[in-house]
């Protein structure tokens, strides 16, 4: 999955019968676990779980290419310096390699949507600034990048 956060990545995993199948490695997942252990809130404790979290994401990832199973990677992937090592380490492993990519909200009525789905996740906020510097630095995905087969979620009616 490569997109901003509020882009529907993981909406769109839990409402695909076909990726709803497969397991899901996810940072955020893991934050909310702990958050969740530790009686706390992802708002105030990312910064505090996000290091255990991105360990814990690998080592997930690493068990499920040990045993030659597919999975999803749910973060957001942003840029081609940030998906090289995920898809050489794939690529190393015998993975096709395969994207479903989330446009940034260009039009007034993507913001006025993206602004919806902030005021409904108010437990896992993204500042505004950060999250507008995160939609700067996005990179649409290319099979020059090592991908086998790059979708976009209208391939898949959503």
């Amino acid at each position: 999955m490569v997109g901003a956060p509020y882009s529907g990545k993981t909406f769109f995993i839990e409402h695909n019968a076909i990726l709803r199948s497969l397991p899901v490695v996810s940072s955020d997942n893991e934050v909310h676990r702990l958050c969740k252990e530790h009686g706390t809130t992802y708002n105030d404790s990312f910064a505090k779980y996000i290091g255990k979290a991105t360990k814990i994401y690998k080592m997930k990832m690493r068990v499920l290419m040990n045993q030659k199973k597919d999975f999803i990677v749910d973060r957001t992937n942003l840029t081609k310096k940030s998906r090289k090592p995920l898809i050489e380490a794939l690529r190393r492993e015998g993975y096709l390699v395969e994207c479903v990519w989330f446009k940034p909200a260009e039009t007034q009525a993507q913001m006025d949507e993206l602004e919806r789905r902030i005021a409904i996740r108010h437990d896992q906020s993204v500042p505004f600034g950060i999250l507008m510097k995160m939609y700067q630095s996005f990179e649409i995905p290319t099979k020059d990048e090592g991908f086998d087969k790059i979708w976009s979620p209208v391939e898949f009616g959503y």
